[in-house]
């Protein structure tokens, strides 16, 4: 499953997803290319993963807060009604589950 954020006139861009081998995100700024950055884990490196639903945001986004073993942490931002948000939240925690 995947969400794709922006593009606002070709301006910038984000793009989280989960397959059945990894969780990623990017960022593209299409003016500042200084500013993009690509963050992903493949299942067997991700230690905790916190959903983060838009009602308890400051930014009223949606977002699963990835934390890898390494100390590394990264968020997939998503923007969909709380029905898909919730099927989203529940199928990449469990293709997780799936791999520890």
């Amino acid at each position: 499953m995947f969400d794709s954020q922006g593009g606002i006139r070709g301006i910038k861009k984000n793009v989280s997803f989960f397959s059945n081998k990894r969780m990623a995100f990017y960022w593209i700024d299409y003016k500042d290319s200084s500013k993009n950055s690509i963050s992903s884990a493949f299942y067997n490196e991700i230690d905790t993963i916190i959903t983060v639903p838009a009602y308890r945001s400051l930014t009223y986004s949606s977002r699963l807060d990835v934390s890898k073993k390494n100390g590394e942490v990264f968020a997939l931002c998503i923007d969909f009604d709380s029905i898909t948000t919730y099927k989203f939240f529940n199928a990449a925690l469990e293709e997780w589950k799936k791999h520890q």
